[in-house]
């Protein structure tokens, strides 16, 4: 297969606990924990007030906990912003595209991967029914953006390769997969990469389980 002639790079890469993968939330798990802090910071406030004596422990205790609520409403504030920094990287990425559409995995419908090839770090799917790079990559896009925003069903999580989760490692750093649509003279090619081998080992558990591995790769 003659590669690269055309590129369209995805401006979203993989990073993604509740989304597509372990490493991060969802809009709405930040929420959750956005709304969580904000009980707790009005629960440490409000003992604060309650414990305060005119003492020096009296005073250190009611330090303590004036600190605990400030550090929860801080974290509630992280929460809020990447919650809405998440919606609106899906309302860039989906506009015009409807909510059913986001929610489906472009992959597992019958025939729309007729061919894969083994690459650098990752494999390439050919998209049998993809006929415009540009619509492509811009439909990939949306399904990642709104995966990470708002998730995606529990079938989709577990076999979509598009939606392989993230590894993350013991500092934090998450180790992402990129998604990018290219041209070549035999068709429209999904490339997922990473530089993960764990990663790359789920993406290929995921070809099997959508029946490709047994199929011949295509020519390189």
């Amino acid at each position: 297969m003659t590669r690269l002639i055309i590129l369209a790079t995805s401006a979203i890469v993989f990073a993604s606990c509740a989304g597509p993968s372990a490493g991060t939330m969802t809009a709405p798990k930040h929420r959750e924990a956005a709304a969580a802090h904000d009980e707790d910071a009005t629960e440490h406030s409000a003992i604060a007030e309650s414990v305060y004596i005119d003492t020096r422990r009296g005073t250190r205790i009611t330090h303590a906990h004036l600190r605990q609520s400030i550090s929860h409403a801080e974290h509630a504030a992280v929460h809020r912003r990447a919650a809405a920094k998440l919606e609106q990287s899906e309302i860039a990425a989906c506009s015009g595209a409807t909510h059913v559409e986001r929610d489906q995995c472009p992959l597992t419908a019958e025939g729309a991967v007729d061919a894969f090839v083994g690459v650098k770090n990752g494999y390439a799917l050919r998209l049998a029914t993809a006929t415009n790079l540009a619509a492509t990559q811009a439909e990939v896009d949306c399904h990642l953006a709104h995966a990470f925003a708002q998730g995606v069903s529990e079938e989709d999580q577990a076999i979509c390769p598009l939606f392989t989760p993230t590894p993350v490692t013991r500092s934090g750093r998450k180790i992402r997969m990129a998604a990018r649509v290219e041209q070549t003279p035999d068709g429209i090619w999904l490339t997922l990469t990473s530089d993960d081998p764990v990663q790359r080992a789920e993406i290929e558990r995921r070809l099997v389980a959508l029946g490709l591995w047994g199929a011949e790769p295509a020519a390189k």
